[in-house]
């Protein structure tokens, strides 16, 4: 591994290492022939604050026709690998057999008298919106298959749903062949229709519906012009608000002019601290767990002219919140490494918190 990067997936087994029960199913080592060709290194030198980093790899990022190259050569080594394993193939179809044999429900939401979740049903491959009523009845809002087929057999997904707090319309996001690129709707709770949308560029959504459901917020990607750069895609996300019966508009982020973030990387997601009147702002940068928070009035974030209060800093080391109308809870590991969780008054100050929930060094509080 010093001038080259070889196997990507170095299969080698030996009969020892093997238990004994293994080998009389009859599963025996495995010595692929030969290996793929190597990549040589390119190094590229730079110095960070004083230190010198060698990136010997990096051209790989590129993806030029000689790495394409190594990398599908590397593929078909390693299927001729997997390949060579007898019992591999008959083994894979009785996992497959016995994974389908069954279903899941995740996601499951209240919404007035109703209870919504997501179901995969046994053998299939995407999940479906269902709504349980109070006298027990379920109704299938989305069927997946349904989609797919009127679609002309290209895949369709739920992303992601958020219902009504009287349960009444449910917004959700779909995203068709894999990609992810959500559109979001809204639907009728009632009669299973779409009453409003498509809305386009939704892959994040985050819906938080008004208390009475007369709107929701949601994330929004940029709109790309033709000579935009691939990586422009995840720049300049924005808050919308709509009301379903009007075009969305922008009300928070880098580019839209509305509230306290001015970085084109981080994400604004508005949350609804219900029944308190106010929104709850956050500045999600990536994949980094600790966020910055702002608290306004809804009646002013609806519109792009809300007074965003500061709540927490990024320093606060706060990753999950939770709220009521009279009070909020954080969850941070500020000078807690195992977590703990706060409470504060919906409208006071971090340094009104009180701890609820102390740190103690046999557990971590995960979640809140």
């Amino acid at each position: 591994m010093k001038t080259a990067l070889r196997g990507v997936l170095p299969v080698l087994a030996v009969a020892a290492c093997l238990p004994a029960n293994l080998l009389a199913a009859g599963v025996t080592p495995v010595d692929p022939a030969g290996q793929p060709a190597d990549l040589a290194a390119r190094p590229v030198e730079e110095t960070y604050f004083g230190t010198k980093v060698v990136d010997r790899f990096r051209f790989i990022e590129a993806k030029d026709p000689a790495t394409l190259a190594w990398m599908k050569a590397q593929s078909a080594w390693t299927r001729t690998v997997f390949d060579s394993i007898a019992p591999r193939a008959a083994y894979l179809q009785k996992v497959a057999a016995f994974g389908a044999g069954f279903g899941l429900v995740n996601s499951v939401q209240l919404g007035g008298t109703r209870v919504f979740y997501l179901e995969r049903k046994p053998g299939a491959d995407a999940f479906d919106l269902i709504v349980r009523e109070s006298d027990g009845t379920k109704r299938t809002l989305i069927d997946t298959p349904a989609m797919i087929k009127a679609a002309g057999g290209t895949p369709q997904a739920i992303d992601y749903y958020q219902t009504t707090r009287d349960g009444t319309r449910v917004a959700v996001g779909i995203s068709a062949g894999g990609s992810e690129n959500s559109q979001l709707r809204v639907i009728d709770v009632a009669t299973g229709r779409t009453v409003a949308g498509p809305i386009d560029r939704a892959q994040f959504g985050s819906p938080a519906w008004l208390d009475d459901g007369s709107g929701l917020f949601f994330v929004r990607m940029q709109a790309l012009r033709p000579d935009s750069k691939p990586t422009d895609k995840y720049k300049n996300s924005g808050s919308w608000f709509w009301t379903t019966k009007a075009a969305p508009v922008e009300v928070a982020g880098a580019a839209s002019g509305h509230g306290p973030i001015r970085d084109p990387l981080r994400f604004p997601v508005v949350a609804v601290i219900p029944g308190s009147g106010r929104a709850l702002l956050q500045e999600v940068n990536g994949v980094q767990n600790e966020f910055q928070a702002w608290v306004a009035p809804t009646a002013g974030a609806v519109n792009g002219s809300a007074d965003w209060r500061p709540l927490i800093v990024t320093a606060d080391e706060v990753t999950a919140f939770d709220a009521n109308a009279t009070t909020l809870w954080l969850l941070t590991h500020k000078d807690a490494p195992t977590f703990k969780v706060l409470a504060l008054p919906v409208g006071g100050a971090l340094k009104d918190a009180r701890t609820v929930i102390a740190a103690r060094p046999d557990r971590v509080v995960e979640s809140i």
